[in-house]
């Protein structure tokens, strides 16, 4: 039942991020576009939006100002997200989570900012309730103040992101009027992302595009590398059951004996016997099986999976606290049953059968 316990545990925390990952990819652009020199990602300048706007099929192309903040302080990397509340947002998501923000508030000043849960909580461990102290790249630091925060919902993707306007953004970044982190472009036809794509670096010598598709296949990289541990539960359910089975098949014990002697004794048939050690195994193993997976779903979707959970999300000073989507892999499941069930009641039955066709006498004996 442990074993079932853990290894349920770690399907639905791995389906549940899963469905929460490839959900939020719909909402992904087609198309980033990336200026790469020397290995390293830099800004792009804004004249790039000239060149590729002529290429037929595509719907929108939208600069986004954005970048990473180290801050000292806690020793953590915020993600700090310029944004214009006039122009439209690259994830409807985001735009979700501020639509009940008045814009007339966001356009008359710069000096605000909306931060994502953890750093909510990160700033209220510190004392930055209401305002922020931000350093530029010259040394000189900038005065936020808090406006809102993002919803808890979103926290998986949002809870360590600033959002701040554009302005500031660039000031914190070092980043010049005409130049931006990176492009996204939307197309008109799906089918023909790839080939948008392959215009795009034809026309922009040093630009990297990032696809969709791209970005969903980095999502399973790493679920390949975290259902490492899964996997090792799994090879560690087998080998369990394993030493189950081969322990059984040695014999059974001298009170096991005795009870099926008995059995035969008071005029019970082998035919009975193993019908009933078949009824008591199933009913044993299928017990620990179904009460195995409850505890696994009360532990992941009520709990919160606290101490696992960690390994797929990572430690970190800004803890994501998130609600799980409900999600199960009846495939995996179907997999740890049919590595537990057969083999237990196999384990029984066989030894069974081997005692309860001997005479009554040598059981006895």
């Amino acid at each position: 039942m442990v074993l079932v316990f853990f290894i349920a545990s770690a399907s639905f925390i791995t389906a549940s991020i899963k469905k929460e990952l490839i959900l939020t990819h719909e909402e992904l652009p087609d198309i980033v576009i990336q200026r790469v020199i020397g290995g390293r990602q830099q800004y792009i300048p804004m004249d790039y939006i000239d060149k590729i706007v002529s290429i037929p099929g595509i719907k929108s192309i939208l600069p986004r100002v954005w970048g990473y903040y180290y801050f000292d302080y806690s020793g953590v990397n915020f993600s700090i997200v310029g944004i214009d509340p006039l122009e439209p947002f690259y994830k409807k998501s985001l735009e979700e989570n501020i639509k009940h923000i008045k814009t007339d508030d966001l356009i008359k000043r710069d000096d605000w900012m909306i931060l994502g849960n953890g750093v909510r909580r990160l700033f209220s461990e510190i004392g930055y309730v209401d305002y922020a102290y931000f350093k530029k790249p010259n040394g000189e630091y900038i005065k936020l103040r808090r406006f809102d925060y993002l919803t808890q919902e979103s926290a998986i993707f949002t809870n360590d992101i600033i959002l701040i306007s554009q302005n500031t953004a660039r000031k914190l970044l070092g980043m010049d009027d005409d130049y931006v982190s990176d492009i996204v472009v939307n197309v008109y036809n799906k089918n023909e992302v790839v080939t948008i794509a392959a215009k795009i670096r034809d026309i922009l010598k040093d630009a990297r595009t990032v696809t969709k598709k791209d970005v969903l296949n980095s999502y399973q990289n790493v679920f390949n590398y975290k259902l490492g541990f899964f996997i090792t539960l799994f090879g560690v359910l087998i080998f369990t059951m394993m030493v189950i089975v081969i322990d059984k098949l040695g014999g059974l014990s001298e009170t096991e004996k005795l009870e099926i002697g008995v059995l035969k004794a008071t005029g019970w048939t082998t035919s009975d016997v193993l019908r009933l050690k078949f009824y008591e195994s199933s009913f044993l193993v299928l017990q620990a099986f179904i009460i195995g997976v409850l505890l696994a779903v009360i532990y992941v979707y009520i709990l919160k999976a606290p101490i696992m959970m960690n390994i797929f999300s990572g430690y970190a000073s800004l803890k994501t606290e998130y609600q799980l989507i409900f999600a199960v892999d009846f495939k995996t499941l179907f997999l740890i049953f049919i590595a537990i069930v057969p083999f237990y009641i196999a384990a029984i039955i066989i030894p069974t059968y081997r005692i309860a066709t001997l005479d009554t006498y040598e059981v006895f004996k």
